[in-house]
């Protein structure tokens, strides 16, 4: 059912009820267990202006109440494909003042290199900001894809895709949540 509404979606994207109708639909069954896939779940967020920043710093903000459902891998779109892809090492819940370069966490765990990571991107990206939530992505485990999608126009926020439509799902088992391995299983494929 998911699936379907996500696909009617898909090609009635202006249709902001349906929109409203898929996203409460999807919350809701992950929000009660009903649907347990977050092991072949990867969630891509458009990057556009942000891009490069994103990829330099592998940071990647939202708002807080963004990107509910439980998933494995991160990747970040631009140009209509999914141009990289990794784990999320931390999310860290912080306000930014860019005049006193003052980072306010809001978070618990996290590592002394994770905040120096994060005040020097947001230090680089030059504007405050407050009520986000940062992903904070492997330094050493991120690699560049081209996962490209086929369909036209480009995507209206970000999007979760089940990698068992492009991978069988064995070998995807067998990868033991390996991002280098999925880049390279995922290298010719296409999605719409």
């Amino acid at each position: 059912m998911i699936e379907n509404l996500e696909e009617i979606y898909s090609q009635n994207i202006h249709d902001y009820e349906l929109k409203l109708l898929f996203e409460d639909f999807r919350d809701y069954c992950d929000e009660e267990g009903l649907v347990r896939d977050s092991s072949y779940k990867l969630l891509f967020v458009p990057t556009g202006f942000s891009y490069e920043w994103n990829k330099k710093h592998k940071l990647y903000f939202c708002p807080v109440s963004w990107h509910k459902q439980e998933f494995t891998y991160f990747g970040l779109y631009k140009s209509k494909s999914i141009r990289t892809i990794s784990k999320v090492e931390n999310i860290i819940i912080a306000d930014f003042d860019i005049n006193n370069q003052k980072l306010i966490t809001h978070s618990k765990n996290y590592t002394d290199r994770q905040i120096e990571r994060l005040r020097n991107g947001l230090i680089d990206f030059g504007k405050s900001q407050s009520g986000l939530k940062y992903y904070i992505l492997p330094e050493d485990e991120f690699y560049e894809i081209d996962f490209k999608k086929e369909s036209k126009g480009g995507i209206q926020g970000f999007r979760y895709k089940d990698l068992r439509k492009y991978v069988d799902e064995s070998k995807l088992k067998s990868i033991n949540d390996n991002s280098e391995t999925l880049s390279k299983l995922l290298k010719d494929k296409v999605w719409t």
